[in-house]
């Protein structure tokens, strides 16, 4: 379970932060030797050393959720949610590991669960502003896998922020939300928008793809984005979806067919 590119910047930002000030002394030199090494991509490397951080010095709750994001980074998820619920539990007043509690279930999909702290994340956010946008982002996509109404108001919240417009998730998200409301051509327009500030990304293509097929009744262009976000899929290695896309692809040619 690699993470994505911008999961693992924002991820390391965090995790940068809190080693910022620390000591060059056994275990904080360790817990830095830890960032450092899976900021180099060396997750293996990383995770043996977040742990060796964390068993020795138990109660420090940042050394934990270091720990805990290295152990997704090296695809074990079911124990870095163990790991990250002991440390929000542990420290209910602490902005990290409420989001990273938030951020472990959402990755997994526990939407409904992922409620909770990323709400004491937002609420705790004071020294953090920074990354309250990307805090609002993951409430919104909670809501809405839930269908929860309250993910139009994390999403308009962004507005308050100078990121709001750079950030592409953004507008993929507000896409999804105005589709679930009907206005498809505005819908369009935001994952267009998306699209451009994250040229090649196969999710917004997809969602292009599935907009224009079944919404907007224009299978031409349809296919177009289905083909893209398929080659971009392949190049990246990633299997998500390919069997649906590839088999979709082939209805649309022969109801092409069947109309000349």
């Amino acid at each position: 379970m690699r993470l994505l590119p911008r999961q693992l910047a924002l991820a390391l930002a965090l995790l940068g932060g809190l080693l910022a000030g620390c000591s060059r002394t056994h275990p904080e030199q360790t817990a830095r030797e830890a960032e450092t090494a899976m900021a180099a991509g060396d997750f293996a490397k990383g995770v043996t050393l977040a742990r060796q951080a964390f068993q020795a010095a138990p109660r420090n709750i940042d050394f934990g959720i270091l720990y805990g994001y290295a152990l997704l980074a090296n695809d074990r998820p079911r124990e870095a949610k163990t790991q990250l619920a002991q440390m929000a539990a542990a420290a209910p007043d602490h902005f990290l590991a409420q989001y990273f509690h938030g951020w472990i279930l959402w990755r997994l999909g526990d939407y409904g669960d992922a409620i909770g702290p990323l709400k004491n994340a937002l609420h705790l956010k004071s020294g953090y502003e920074e990354y309250v946008p990307d805090v609002l982002v993951l409430l919104a996509r909670c809501c809405m896998k839930q269908n929860l109404p309250d993910g139009a108001r994390y999403l308009q919240a962004l507005r308050a922020h100078r990121s709001f417009g750079r950030e592409p998730e953004t507008h993929n998200c507000l896409g999804l939300l105005l589709v679930g409301q009907g206005q498809y051509d505005q819908a369009r327009l935001r994952f267009e928008e998306a699209l451009r500030l994250d040229p090649g990304n196969p999710v917004i293509l997809q969602n292009l793809a599935v907009i224009h097929d079944i919404y907007l009744k224009d299978p031409r262009q349809a296919m177009t984005y289905y083909r893209e976000s398929l080659a971009r899929r392949i190049e990246r290695r990633d299997p998500t979806n390919q069997a649906e896309i590839r088999e979709r692809l082939r209805q649309l040619a022969r109801e092409r067919r069947l109309r000349q």
